[in-house]
């Protein structure tokens, strides 16, 4: 058992012992203000769940290392991959706009979808970051932004319910692809 490259401790694999391990090793990484980045079982990397996947295979592991990060590192390899993600995002969402101006095929729907998911994890990364910013502006801009994507997408809602598919690709070019484009400007500054 590990924590990062550190504190490497062989025990048994009983429920007892490596429960008793792992609530140590949280709270050391807790007191010393880490993130857990990831957990790495037996060679495989999870970012999520590993608690209950430990539960469920404790009998199986012979080996887990915990990866941590700062605050700060969190934050900024957030901020990055947001800004990554929206330098991609925001040319798709155009296009994704202009297909609303005409005939909506099948596939046309399925980018929409796609559009859709990249929004809610648009706004995972953003509670993320509203949590962990000590930054005021950025805290505000983030926050700022949050209400601003899920008014937007009410009102996409709104208007695919009342199939107004011409209101729909307004809101995605002249709103969300605008609102997006600010908030880079904003969290870059």
């Amino acid at each position: 058992m590990k924590i990062n490259d550190f504190e490497e401790k062989i025990i048994d694999n009983s429920f007892q012992t490596i429960n008793e391990w792992w609530i140590e090793s949280t709270a050391d990484i807790h007191t010393q203000d880490q993130l857990i980045y990831c957990v790495e079982i037996n060679g495989q990397s999870f970012y999520a769940g590993y608690e209950q996947l430990i539960v469920d295979n404790y009998q199986r592991i012979d080996f887990i290392r915990i990866v941590t990060k700062t605050k700060g590192e969190s934050i900024e390899e957030t901020f990055v991959t947001v800004k990554d993600y929206l330098d991609k995002f925001i040319p798709a969402s155009s296009s994704i706009a202009d297909s609303f101006y005409g005939e909506l095929t099948d596939k046309e729907w399925s980018k929409f979808s796609q559009l859709i998911e990249g929004i809610e994890w648009i706004l995972k990364a953003m509670d993320f970051l509203e949590t962990l910013t000590i930054n005021e502006k950025q805290k505000r801009a983030t926050i700022n932004m949050k209400i601003e994507i899920e008014r937007i997408v009410s009102e996409m809602d709104n208007n695919l319910q009342r199939q107004d598919y011409v209101m729909v690709g307004d809101l995605i070019q002249y709103e969300l692809v605008t609102a997006l484009q600010n908030y880079m400007l904003e969290i870059q500054g």
